[in-house]
């Protein structure tokens, strides 16, 4: 069954979330908490001393509660428009590389 583009990005926040020992799953710390639930934390201005925003620091917009999600049963399964389509699992995603990407984000 083919996701909606909103059914994709509800799982990639989910997917996000569960992703252990990586830079998703570093604590908030020194963040402005505008809203527990849904979560909305922003970094204070005092903080902005570098052009790059660590992980830590970086926004949180929620616009909905945080889903749970059954990481054994749970799959990410890619199709449409691409060469190969697969299914992958948590424990596969994580064996995949890290890679950092130095970007620009804006949010209006």
């Amino acid at each position: 069954m083919p996701f909606s583009r909103r059914q994709f990005f509800r799982s990639m926040t989910a997917v996000a979330g569960a992703l252990s020992g990586r830079a998703a799953d570093r604590p908030k710390r020194y963040m402005i908490v505008r809203s527990v639930r849904p979560e909305d934390m922003e970094m204070p201005l005092d903080a902005f001393n570098s052009w790059i925003t660590p992980i830590e620091h970086f926004f949180v917009r929620s616009h909905m509660s945080r889903p749970t999600v059954d990481l054994a049963s749970w799959r990410l399964d890619v199709q449409g428009e691409v060469s190969s389509p697969l299914k992958l699992t948590m424990d596969e995603l994580k064996k995949l590389a890290v890679v950092e990407v130095v970007s620009v984000l804006e949010c209006a």
